[in-house]
């Protein structure tokens, strides 16, 4: 409803869409080596999205934004239509420029999109052993500016993605990627498998969509 009554108060929104996604788990893993293990885990999200129209100029924009989170008191359903909005109506007024070499300032969802996803699907050790991602050859050297720093840090306490075991009940640990600028060496995530054929030990990085799944690597 707050989400509802918000878009109400903005003149130009012609349309709103909202969801709410509420997921409670619980993961057991046994196997025949006398592993024993279980988790339980909460899970929920908002989004919203808004189409904004001038009525005068007939120019027309859409806008989204959205909130993952473990626990329903921590979704700020309003607050994510506000920016929804604000999305909107600065591409509604968008202009074009000429093409230049300027600085790029990006948004927290273009450094992920742009950023952030290709080196989460680099470091995949899967992808990796194919020969599949733009950082093979590249362990151990400088591929970004000093202040490069990456790490996948299982353990923070009430994030998202955050666990005490992966897929294969191996324990979740911080594993640090890249720092000042280079690739490290044991930068890459692992399953039991892709580290098997290396002869190393997993990083806790299995996934499995359900029992009958096989594992495969996320972050």
């Amino acid at each position: 409803s707050e989400m509802i009554n918000r878009c109400k108060e903005e003149p130009l929104a012609i349309s709103h869409n909202g969801i709410i996604s509420v997921d409670n788990e619980e993961t057991q893993i046994y196997n025949s080596n006398g592993l024993s293990i279980s988790g339980k885990e909460t899970f929920c999200s908002v989004y919203s999205s808004v189409i904004f129209k001038d009525k005068v100029s007939g120019a027309s924009s859409s806008g989204f934004e959205y909130q993952l989170k473990r626990f329903l008191k921590d979704l700020t359903p309003k607050n994510i239509v506000e920016l929804a909005s604000n999305n909107a109506k600065m591409f509604l007024y968008r202009r074009k420029i000429k093409s230049m070499r300027c600085s790029l300032v990006l948004t927290p969802l273009g450094t992920k999109e742009l950023i952030l996803k290709p080196i989460a699907s680099a470091i995949n050790a899967e992808s990796f052993q194919y020969n599949r991602t733009f950082l093979v050859g590249k362990k151990g050297k400088e591929i970004g500016p000093n202040c490069l720093n990456i790490l996948d840090d299982a353990l923070i306490d009430g994030a998202i993605g955050s666990s005490n075991f992966d897929g294969e009940g191996v324990p979740c640990k911080t594993k640090n990627i890249f720092l000042n600028g280079i690739f490290l060496n044991s930068g890459l995530l692992h399953n039991w498998y892709t580290a098997n054929k290396e002869n190393i030990e997993s990083t806790g990085n299995a996934y499995r969509n359900s029992y009958s799944s096989k594992p495969s690597i996320d972050i």
